[in-house]
């Protein structure tokens, strides 16, 4: 369904339905830790609520490049309580029958910056949370400290034509990883030792 269709769709609901306005969903997000070599994880949780027609999705983000690497492979989505991978629910947008377009590497984003865009556009019925589980493999030579993802332009919007733009504070500065640092050999084995003394312990407490 086009975007002029659409409007007349929700001028017809309008006139015979009065001025009702959709409920905004709530959007929602936490960021993730993780060091160098390893994983972290960030979180968006879209709560559309009973019912919401929706019509249109973009899902775009950034991050430093020369911190973070999108990881779409460890990345998964749980609509309605069912969980997807990252590629079986663009498979799923693609079966509705919308239109869809997927950009791995947006070349629009900042300098320094990778991007991603996942947009859609056509008729799909939501309800309860979408949860975006959203895996970023963090560089081996990434210093320790903050750095954010943010989702610039990420929005949702029902048949009326209502467009909901994800919140300020996820478009800019948007959610952080804290990349920590990678524990020194000495460390570890004073944590293994005082492992091992607790373990010691509790035999000897049963015993």
């Amino acid at each position: 369904m086009t975007k002029s269709m659409r409007s007349c769709l929700g001028l017809l609901c309008l006139a015979f339905g009065g001025a009702a306005v959709a409920a905004a969903p709530q959007i929602t997000g936490s960021g993730g830790s993780g060091s160098p070599g390893g994983q972290a994880v960030v979180e968006v949780v879209v709560d559309f609520g009973a019912s919401f027609d929706m019509a249109s999705q973009d899902i775009k983000f950034q991050y430093d490049l020369a911190v973070l690497d999108f990881a779409a492979a460890s990345s998964s989505v749980q609509v309605g309580g069912t969980l997807h991978t990252w590629a079986s629910f663009v498979d799923q947008l693609r079966a509705s029958g919308g239109l869809v377009m997927e950009n791995t590497n947006d070349a629009s984003v900042e300098a320094g910056q990778e991007g991603y865009a996942l947009s859609y556009a056509g008729e799909i019925a939501r309800s309860a949370q979408m949860r975006l589980q959203l895996a970023f493999g963090i560089l081996p030579g990434a210093a320790p400290g903050p750095t954010q993802v943010t989702f610039k332009g990420s929005a949702v919007a029902n048949a009326l034509e209502e467009e909901f733009a994800f919140p300020d504070a996820l478009q800019a500065p948007g959610l952080t990883v804290q990349v920590t640092a990678v524990p020194e050999p000495s460390q570890v084995a004073l944590l293994l030792a005082g492992i091992g003394l607790l373990a010691a312990r509790r035999l000897r407490a049963k015993a």
